[in-house]
């Protein structure tokens, strides 16, 4: 069993298709790996690899554009709370 180790470490922070995102990549023996991840909490939506790191790199982000325009927002969750919240307060007072 041959182990490799891990070289030329590079993260970024970039917005795709509306999201951040952070674009970890690294060579592994003669290969290069990337993940991309959603920065908090860090899931990892897509991994690519490839011969070089544009190519590991765009293989990964193809493969992440994908997921998240397909991804559903819901833009209007944090207004919605509040009212909720403003309510159950409300009740709560004249309870």
């Amino acid at each position: 069993m041959s182990t490799f180790k891990v070289e030329g470490y590079e993260t970024r922070e970039e917005e795709l298709e509306g999201w951040p995102v952070r674009i970890a990549s690294y060579q592994l023996g003669e290969r290069f790996a990337c993940k991309v991840d959603n920065v908090s909490p860090g899931a990892v939506i897509a991994r690519g690899e490839g011969a070089t790191r544009e190519e590991a790199e765009g293989d990964a982000i193809e493969r992440a554009a994908r997921k998240l325009r397909t991804t559903r927002r819901i833009e209007v969750l944090a207004t919605k709370v509040d009212e909720i919240s403003r309510e159950l307060k409300a009740l709560k007072d004249d309870a």
